[in-house]
């Protein structure tokens, strides 16, 4: 098991005060915006590795603990969990995860974002088995699931008529062409300076 500084969704981050926004991971290519089957990359953009400073201080999201239960085989489920909360103990760089902290998450079906990618670490496929776990993901919240934020998960469903505006404010400038591709400029005054990004 890697930890999060060698993850390479996290784009091996080895200063926690660097890491990728948005817009880098677009310059970067479309592979890192999207997963598998066009679900949106949301670990890169959500997760950063200055969040492992703290679990309570990472992005949690809410998803039924059968989804995560089916990407898991029966080792890694005995005994309260032992051996996953190992794994996910060696991914953040703490010496332990302790058993009442997992079964409040466990109890409220809300999750740390960065247990779906423990999980996905586990298989061969690991970008297929976490765009299965963002899709099935209800909605994305705070450590006490007060806030809850329900972003697109497919590509397609940013071009909409719900999220397109939506869309420019969070990434910038941009807006759609005629043939219904998301452009996103760099924005000013002067025509000449405009640069097409994606």
């Amino acid at each position: 098991m890697i930890n999060y500084l060698e993850d390479p969704l996290l784009f091996n981050e080895k200063n926690c005060n660097n890491f990728f926004n948005v817009n880098e991971l677009i310059k970067m290519n479309n592979k890192s915006i999207i997963l598998n089957n066009k679900i949106l990359n949301f670990y890169s953009a959500f997760v950063k590795s200055v969040d492992f400073s703290h679990i309570n201080k990472s992005i949690f999201c809410n998803i039924s603990i059968e989804y995560l239960d089916g990407c898991l085989n029966y080792e890694l489920k005995k005994e309260n969990y032992l051996n996953f909360r190992k794994y996910i103990a060696i991914y953040c760089k703490v010496k332990k995860i302790r058993m009442e902290m997992f079964n409040n998450w466990k109890k409220k079906n809300t999750w740390p974002f960065f247990i779906l990618r423990v999980i996905s670490l586990m298989h061969k496929n690991d970008k297929k088995v976490l765009s299965y776990l963002i899709k099935n993901i209800n909605y994305f919240s705070d450590v006490k699931n007060i806030t809850k934020f329900k972003p697109p998960k497919y590509i397609n469903e940013l071009l909409n008529e719900r999220y397109s505006y939506f869309s420019g404010c969070c990434l910038g400038d941009g807006g759609f062409s005629n043939q219904n591709y998301w452009l996103i400029v760099d924005g000013s005054n002067i025509e000449k300076r405009i640069r097409w990004k994606f």
